[in-house]
């Protein structure tokens, strides 16, 4: 009875574990939305897609920066950002300069992106920590503090609209 037992439990916990499968997996992509890809980003490694609301987006490491991306593209496999991971010392000297003389320049430094738009001026995100307060402070090439928000997990409507 007990062997019995045990190979029910096996087979429903078998049977959680597949239901817990990403989807994402079996995501199909359309072809031109790989071609735009790769035609930006021919030396790209490790590409996964997922789709996030309208966008299909290519999560890839960048062989160029040797950095963790995410490429978005819209619904007519035309691109529109590339959201980059880079060291704080990648950072432009005016955004370094910008960063070390505001009040944040004592904060924790988390995180920092670099965010390429589609017709639109290039970013750069320091994200800070200070006990539970985050944010994200988003800067101008030239190393103007353009905006300081409170951190969220989702800044790609932000990327996208401002």
């Amino acid at each position: 009875m007990k062997t019995k037992t045990f190979l029910l439990f096996c087979l429903l916990a078998g049977c959680i574990f597949y239901s817990c499968d990403n989807d994402d997996d079996h995501l199909a992509v359309p072809e031109e939305y790989p071609a735009a890809f790769y035609s930006l980003y021919p030396d790209a490694k490790g590409i996964e897609w997922e789709k996030k609301g309208e966008y299909f987006v290519a999560d890839f490491w960048r062989s160029d920066m040797k950095a963790e991306a995410e490429a978005w593209f819209n619904s007519r496999a035309e691109w529109q950002m590339t959201v980059t991971e880079i060291l704080y010392d990648s950072l432009p000297s005016e955004v370094k300069n910008s960063f070390q003389s505001s009040e944040y320049s004592r904060w924790y430094l988390d995180d920092t992106d670099l965010v390429e738009r589609y017709e639109k001026e290039t970013l750069y995100v320091i994200e800070v920590k200070k006990g539970d307060r985050e944010y994200d402070l988003y800067f101008s090439s030239d190393g103007k503090l353009l905006q300081e928000m409170p951190s969220t997990n989702d800044k790609s409507n932000f990327y996208l609209s401002n």
